[in-house]
């Protein structure tokens, strides 16, 4: 990319649909606008609500105005809240546009999931249960099995 330092331009972005807190359940249309004589490109990405590592699902070179920007498949994701950004990139400056969708449902394809109870220690008024689980939708474990948590509940 070249950068011209006398390019004092920027880019607008504005992402429509799916609204801040609406629910997502199936392949879903992006739809915004991305604007700008400086538009060198844009990107849509999500992240886990609360995390800052952000995957690219979407991009394009060319300006939208109120049009499909991608589409945001939730089928391969955990049921949760999920930061959705749209961001364009001009020579200088990059500017985002964020929204917070809940992705619901079960139309999950090729979910796969398993947990394992590995202690269970009766203590006097609260146990103490170690629970193992794996889930085919986390993209965060490295391996197999990572620990769950551990649950204290009243007897």
């Amino acid at each position: 990319m070249v950068v011209d330092p006398e390019d004092n331009s920027y880019c607008e972005v504005k992402i429509t649909s799916p609204s801040d807190g609406g629910v997502v359940t199936s392949l879903t249309d992006i739809k915004g606008t991305v604007s700008g004589d400086g538009l060198v490109y844009y990107a849509l990405s999500y992240c886990p609500a609360g995390e800052e590592e952000y995957v690219e699902f979407a991009s394009g070179e060319e300006p939208v105005s109120n049009g499909i920007l991608g589409k945001f498949d939730p089928t391969l994701l955990e049921n949760g809240y999920y930061n959705v950004r749209l961001t364009a990139y001009s020579s200088l400056y990059n500017v985002s546009d964020e929204v917070v969708v809940s992705v619901e449902g079960q139309m999950k394809i090729g979910n796969y999931s398993i947990a394992f109870q590995d202690m269970d220690i009766p203590v006097a008024g609260y146990p103490l249960t170690v629970i193992r689980s794996y889930d085919s939708r986390r993209k965060s474990s490295d391996g197999d099995l990572v620990m769950a948590g551990i649950w204290l509940c009243p007897a």
